[in-house]
């Protein structure tokens, strides 16, 4: 089976003080987020040591105060990409809430309901 998956990300350039990188788009779990750290040569390696998302405030927090380690620099960049498939599997129901052959009486049904609905709506405007 394929999954298919919808991109989001934004990547910030690194400013020797920032620590705190916003997420644009929502996300329904940090699972669903990926952050790389990308260097001055373009290389890139994905991060999940020294950071902390922060759900109230929707960022990311990285490198954390506790790490240690100084903020990104200059022609650093970090890229955080949320990846989350467009359809999840949900379990399929043992059976139809209603028979094939009882469709079209029910539609019917419904047809006929809507047609008592505007005529009486017209006989009220008269």
């Amino acid at each position: 089976m394929t999954t298919l998956f919808i991109k989001t990300k934004d990547t910030f350039q690194g400013d020797n003080t920032n620590r705190v990188w916003p997420l644009s788009y929502p996300y329904l779990s940090v699972q669903d987020l990926r952050v790389t750290v990308i260097n001055p040569k373009g290389i890139g390696a994905c991060v999940n040591k020294h950071l902390r998302f922060d759900s109230e405030n929707v960022c990311i927090v990285y490198p954390t105060l506790e790490s240690d380690l100084q903020p990104l620099g200059e022609g650093w960049s970090i890229c955080i990409e949320r990846q989350a498939p467009i359809c999840r599997q949900i379990p399929a129901m043992d059976s139809a809430p209603f028979a094939p052959e009882d469709l079209t009486p029910i539609e019917q049904l419904a047809r006929i309901e809507e047609i008592r609905a505007i005529k009486h709506i017209q006989k009220e405007r008269v």
